[in-house]
């Protein structure tokens, strides 16, 4: 990982969201939570989707995958599909609602189409 540090700090790791379901932080599909890759850190202020714990934790546990594939300098969204869950059991199991976020990375700049993907 440190040999492509350079390379891999230049992308963004992105949890778009898919499906929603009574979310009561306000996660609608289409939103995004935008993290930096490197360091791993949260945008808030790039990110137009409620900043959840119970979806972060999920989505923090995918971000590996993302760092190996880079490391190796293989694309990071072909051959993986990464889906997160919240750890919200919706309303048919005494939660509130439920979300999944679809989690991939973009570097700035670069077109990607990686939103075709599903």
């Amino acid at each position: 990982m440190m040999v492509r540090h350079d390379e891999m700090a230049e992308y963004k790791i992105i949890a778009e969201v898919v499906e929603s379901v009574n979310c009561g932080a306000g996660c609608r599909i289409g939103a995004k939570l935008v993290f930096k890759m490197l360091p791993n850190v949260l945008l808030p202020e790039e990110s137009d989707c409620g900043l959840c714990l119970k979806a972060l934790g999920p989505i923090a546990e995918l971000i590996p995958c993302i760092w190996d594939r880079l490391s190796e300098g293989l694309d990071p969204n072909d051959g993986i599909g990464l889906y997160a869950r919240c750890t919200d059991m919706g309303l048919k199991y005494g939660g509130l609602g439920s979300v999944r976020f679809r989690v991939y990375s973009e570097k700035p700049g670069v077109a990607s189409d990686s939103g075709a993907r599903s």
